[in-house]
């Protein structure tokens, strides 16, 4: 009887021992435990963490395009829910080698497209490659293609400083509409002599955009301002006297950095266009004697769309004002030079200094000033003396 006992608890302890071992196998084939916590897993339903779902990249089409000289991107969001915020990168030149030629910030709502001029480009080429990413950094999508030809006939070219938005796909392909920011640009005088020049931009929003970058960037400038863009709105930056060159680029974005305007300007154009400059004051004989009348030609150069106003005065050697004179042409009068009859005093002390300030005839902004002296001879009972 013993012995049978033995033999029963042997029997026993294997069955207990093969549970142990194969039971868990059998049941992690039915059932996979969920590694991330001790419950059982028969009563706990599998959980999927938001972090692990995700969203394919919206669907974008896209292509850079050319004529009358002019690059631009068309870019479409075909996503029927989904807004795009990324940057553009394009590059551009051959079909072997390409550099990049500009980056573009942009906001795209579901199934709008935009058509944003590409100008300046630090490089050009009849082949580009378009990168698109979101603002992780993530790239979305990319094409690498011919520039493709536009028909110069056909081809609504918008203004440089410009980005054109289209409403939605169906109008994608059609003429471009209004910019949403026009701008003109000016370049004026200080408020006195010794100010230095001013940029104004005038910018006219044909819907209100709050908090509005303006930046203007070249070598030896970076300035920025924000402004609410209601209506027309003027935004002025000064400018250093010894800026090394002449041509600025400008960009607008509104709040969110998107693109809406964008340009250069030439301040030697800007500076011929609007703005009137003395170039000469001639008179009419090398020398005066006191009570002499005098006849000074004073030559002008340049143009105002406004018009301009001129002042000028004449002061004997102790600093007396003894004459005064002011001049406002009618706008587009094309007056090239202007005469002034001046007599000395009899009792003047020489020389005399005959001076000059040009002013805008509308907003008053100082375009030039300047001095000239005229010579005056001793009278002749002085030299007897």
């Amino acid at each position: 009887m013993q012995g049978c006992n033995v033999v029963k608890q042997f029997y026993f302890s294997l069955a207990v021992l093969a549970a142990l071992v194969f039971g868990p196998q059998v049941a992690t084939a039915q059932q996979p435990p969920d590694q991330t916590s001790d419950a059982p897993t028969s009563t706990r339903p599998r959980q999927v963490l938001a972090d692990q779902i995700y969203l394919q990249p919206p669907p974008l089409s896209g292509n850079i395009e050319t004529a009358n000289g002019q690059y631009r991107i068309n870019l479409v969001n075909q996503d029927q829910s989904r807004t795009v915020r990324g940057y553009a990168v394009i590059q551009l030149g051959t079909a072997e080698q390409q550099s990049e030629a500009i980056k573009l910030r942009f906001t795209l709502a579901p199934q709008e497209g935009m058509l944003y001029p590409l100008w300046p480009l630090a490089a050009t080429g009849d082949y580009y490659t378009l990168l698109i990413y979101d603002l992780r950094g993530v790239m979305i999508f990319q094409k690498v293609a011919p520039v493709r030809k536009g028909n110069d006939a056909n081809w609504t070219v918008a203004p440089p400083m410009a980005a054109i938005v289209t409403p939605s796909l169906a109008t994608a392909g059609a003429a471009s509409p209004e910019p949403e920011v026009r701008i003109q640009a000016k370049l004026t005088g200080g408020e006195s002599e010794n100010d230095p020049f001013v940029l104004a931009f005038e910018l006219t929003a044909l819907r209100p955009i709050t908090g509005a970058g303006v930046s203007v960037t070249g070598k030896g400038l970076n300035q920025r301002k924000v402004a609410d863009l209601r209506g027309t709105t003027l935004v002025q930056f000064k400018l250093p006297d010894d800026l090394p060159e002449q041509k600025l680029s400008y960009l607008v974005t509104d709040s969110t950095g998107r693109l809406v305007g964008r340009g250069e300007v030439d301040l030697h154009t800007l500076l011929a266009d609007d703005y009137v400059s003395v170039s000469e004051v001639r008179p009419d004989k090398p020398a005066y004697a006191p009570g002499d009348p005098a006849r000074l030609t004073v030559g002008l150069q340049g143009n105002s769309p406004h018009g301009f106003r001129i002042e000028v005065v004449a002061k004997d050697g102790k600093g007396t004002i003894f004459f005064r004179d002011m001049r406002k042409p009618e706008p587009g009068s094309n007056s090239n030079s202007l005469e002034f009859a001046v007599t000395l005093p009899q009792e003047v002390s020489g020389p005399v200094t005959f001076s000059y300030k040009v002013f805008d005839a509308q907003t008053g902004k100082l375009f030039d000033s300047g001095d000239s002296e005229l010579a005056v001879t001793a009278p002749a009972s002085a030299v007897q003396k």
